[in-house]
């Protein structure tokens, strides 16, 4: 079984933009899709948990919503120089990396807009990593 990282600093309760709720909504089923796929998912909320599970080993990192510490492409780019992560697969399903392509600047393998369901983001890592 692959061990994925899921980064996801959403808090419902606390969101005030429509992209903020949205991203909120995806997250328990973003999960529960990983799963099902049959990937172990390590979630973490913010940047810092975030590089402190790197030591778990994931083989694949998954950025999905805002996290309070750092932004998701500035997270990108930072966990990419980590020894660690420097050549795993990065994720990011957010709406400002799927419309600038800023993504793949910071090191990004694929990227999804966040209109886009759990469901088929699974299945879609499941074929291809």
């Amino acid at each position: 079984m692959s061990t994925l990282l899921l980064v996801n600093g959403e808090d419902a309760a606390a969101l005030s933009s429509e992209a903020g709720r949205a991203a909120a909504r995806r997250a328990p089923g973003m999960r529960g899709a990983l799963e099902r796929v049959g990937y172990e998912v390590l979630e973490v909320r913010d940047a810092a948990t975030a590089f402190q599970r790197l030591g778990e080993r994931p083989h694949l990192i998954v950025l999905s919503g805002a996290v309070p510490d750092m932004g998701l492409l500035e997270l990108c780019a930072a966990l990419r120089k980590d020894p660690v992560a420097e050549k795993l697969p990065f994720v990011i399903v957010a709406e400002a990396a799927a419309k600038t392509g800023a993504a793949a600047k910071t090191g990004a393998d694929l990227v999804f807009p966040p209109s886009v369901s759990p469901a088929e983001v699974a299945d879609r890592l499941r074929r291809i990593f």
